[in-house]
């Protein structure tokens, strides 16, 4: 496989908003290390730091939105054939049709800054039917806020990009362990919950 950085120096900002769009698409592709490696770039002179934060946001916005039409098009029959496997059923998906209806926005908003939900978030926000205006608002205040964030870091800690990738994936993967926590103790309350009387 080309290095990221390869690919970077041939064709700078364009293959930054790709790889950014393809992983917000749903594809496991370096999208945050394009960003990290082009404002480490800029920081040596090779880029222009706001020109990697409009590219980085650009493919958030368009992959984000491939992504949740791919859900809403197609996600809930994938659901639908796989679940039974899986034992997710129609209380599970109307569980996350009513989860999204009262966390979506937040849910988009914060899956930006970390690496497993931002690679899925939109395919379940077109599975479970959040409205597209909704989505899109929030999708592009979470890719502003993340491009914005991890270029400032990259551009400012540009000599040690090892270690900075080492700290954001290791925050990443501690965020994802910490919301996916939080879900099922919410979920499992929820479930022991008696039912109100009638």
């Amino acid at each position: 496989m080309v290095p990221v950085g390869h690919l970077i120096k041939e064709y700078g900002y364009l293959i930054v908003a790709l790889l950014v769009a393809a992983e917000n698409l749903g594809l496991p592709l370096p999208g945050e290390s394009a960003l990290i490696t082009a404002a480490a770039f800029a920081a040596h002179g090779h880029l222009w730091l706001p020109g990697v934060i409009a590219a980085s946001t650009a493919g958030t916005i368009v992959g984000g939105s491939g992504g949740y039409w791919i859900g809403r098009a197609g996600g809930i029959r994938l659901v639908h054939r796989i679940g039974k496997f899986i034992g997710v059923g129609d209380a599970e998906i109307q569980k996350g049709h009513d989860f999204f209806a009262k966390h979506g926005s937040k849910t988009v908003f914060l899956a930006r800054f970390v690496a497993i939900l931002r690679i899925v978030v939109g395919i379940l926000a077109g599975v479970s039917e959040m409205p597209f205006g909704q989505f899109t608002l929030y999708n592009a205040l979470g890719g502003v806020c993340w491009s914005v964030a991890i270029g400032l870091l990259a551009y400012t800690f540009g000599a040690n990009l090892p270690r900075l990738h080492r700290l954001l994936g290791t925050g990443g993967l501690i965020t994802a362990a910490v919301v996916l926590l939080a879900i099922l103790i919410v979920l499992r309350l929820r479930r022991r919950r008696p039912a109100p009387s009638t």
